[in-house]
């Protein structure tokens, strides 16, 4: 696969998603700069079956102790993350970009 660099820059994402037992629902956004200088920010989201596994976990890096939820027969997850934090990218296009 042959990767191009764009002109457009990637400038910041957030997002939040949670996830009840195998089924998990996802919202965000990113925001990309364009040549002109002008910023574009975009809203995705989506949902289905999944299954995760802590890094934390992998690695045997201590766990944040937070308090537990009990939800009968099943785990409750979520996850999220703020634009407040310093993102800076480029894009690369593949060969079905003209």
């Amino acid at each position: 696969m042959v990767l191009r660099e764009s002109h457009w820059r990637f400038n910041t994402s957030a997002g939040i998603g949670i996830g009840f037992g195998a089924f998990n629902s996802e919202s965000g956004m990113f925001a990309l700069d364009a040549p002109s200088g002008q910023t574009y920010e975009y809203i995705y989201s989506g949902f289905g079956v999944g299954t995760s596994r802590g890094l934390a976990t992998l690695l045997r890096i201590p766990r944040l102790a937070l308090p537990k939820v009990l939800v009968k027969s099943d785990e409750l997850s979520g996850s999220g993350s703020t634009a407040d934090f310093i993102s800076r990218g480029g894009l690369y296009l593949t060969d079905s970009f003209v």
